[in-house]
């Protein structure tokens, strides 16, 4: 089933069928999409175009993110007069400001609303809110405790925190010392990869979680807390972790303390997929699931087809891709920076102008 391609009628049907095709032919290089079998009655928010789109993202601070909003941006540009602008409002991880953030677009008169919550509960009640004003509603990324929404889309972070899991399980042969090295708390993302991870965890009793800390998807704050529980525990036999620049932070923690490297789950950033490689002759391995910086691409043009019309799914959730040892020679980019996250559908042009001078 092709979920981003119809038939329409008229000058602007062809254009959107054209836009649609490009898009679709980009994601289907890369993935098959589950969705769900209920779909949203859209017909109430049919407008002619052009759209304003506002889009509120919970934190914009980390290289995974800069990709992630430019990858909308591209979008929006190849929707060319489809869209009159789009409104990006950053909360920086504040709850109360992408409250009022949210408020503050649907004073503008957005019309629709693209949002990452930064809490699946506290953003619950002012997501229902633009909902019951009639503004179609696509939250992307991050999970909301709520049904009033148009459309969810993301990839599987249970998921993502199981395949992990499974692989480190296999490393340590089913027994071991772990750490797990968390995203932030509270956050949806973090909650659904970490709870993936003890689905897995709680089957192995010779398997023990003895430190788990926040390192808020940072590389600084992975190399931290790695040195804090290496210091606690030092008969460390394996890290879950949550995001790559964690364990990029936490490879460089062991390797400056002297440290012989034991496995640690990964995820698909530049610099990691380097060190990975690069550390091979040390005995070092790892698996790499991610979540793709186009989701914030595919979450515009399912706003625009609730505008113009179409019945969508209600929920989407593209399988977790996985970067492993047979695979990351070939995905590896020696030629960026190691802020880049690999799998993205941006252009090298734009990924070269993004992450020029790092």
């Amino acid at each position: 089933m092709n979920l981003f391609f119809n038939l329409t009628g008229g000058a602007l049907g062809v254009k959107r069928v054209v836009l649609s095709i490009v898009f679709i032919a980009l994601l289907s290089l890369v993935m098959t999409v589950f969705a769900s079998n209920q779909w949203t009655e859209v017909s109430q928010y049919r407008k002619d175009p052009p759209y304003v789109i506002g889009w509120s993202i919970n934190n914009a601070g980390i290289s995974w993110r800069t990709e992630y909003i430019e990858e909308l941006k591209q979008q929006a540009k190849r929707l060319g007069s489809v869209i009159k602008d789009v409104i990006i409002l950053n909360a920086d991880s504040n709850i109360a400001k992408q409250i009022a953030d949210i408020e503050d677009l649907v004073a503008k008169g957005v019309d629709a609303l693209i949002v990452d919550p930064q809490s699946p509960t506290a953003l619950a009640p002012v997501i229902e809110q633009v909902y019951e004003k009639g503004i179609p509603v696509v939250v992307v990324n991050d999970p909301i405790d709520t049904e009033n929404y148009t459309c969810f889309i993301s990839t599987d972070d249970f998921e993502f925190g199981k395949i992990a899991a499974e692989w480190l399980v296999r490393e340590l042969g089913g027994k071991g010392n772990i750490a797990v090295l968390d995203g932030l708390p509270g956050m949806g993302i973090a909650i659904e990869r970490f709870n993936g991870a003890m689905s897995v965890f709680n089957n192995y009793p010779e398997i023990k979680v003895v430190a788990h800390d926040y390192g808020a998807w940072s590389y600084d704050k992975g190399k931290i807390i790695t040195q804090n529980i290496l210091a606690a525990h030092p008969n460390l036999d394996g890290i879950w972790s949550s995001g790559g620049a964690m364990t990029l932070g936490a490879v460089d923690a062991f390797l400056e303390a002297g440290r012989e490297l034991i496995p640690m789950t990964g995820e698909a950033l530049n610099g990691f997929a380097k060190r990975w490689i690069e550390l091979r002759d040390k005995g070092f391995t790892s698996i790499a699931p991610y979540k793709p910086t186009w989701l914030s691409a595919a979450a515009l043009e399912y706003a625009v087809q609730a505008l113009e019309g179409f019945p969508i799914p209600k929920k989407i959730l593209y399988p977790t891709p996985v970067f492993t040892e047979e695979n990351i020679d070939q995905i590896v980019r020696w030629d960026l920076p190691d802020s880049y996250w690999l799998g993205s559908l941006l252009p090298d042009d734009v990924i070269k102008e993004i992450f020029k001078g790092q």
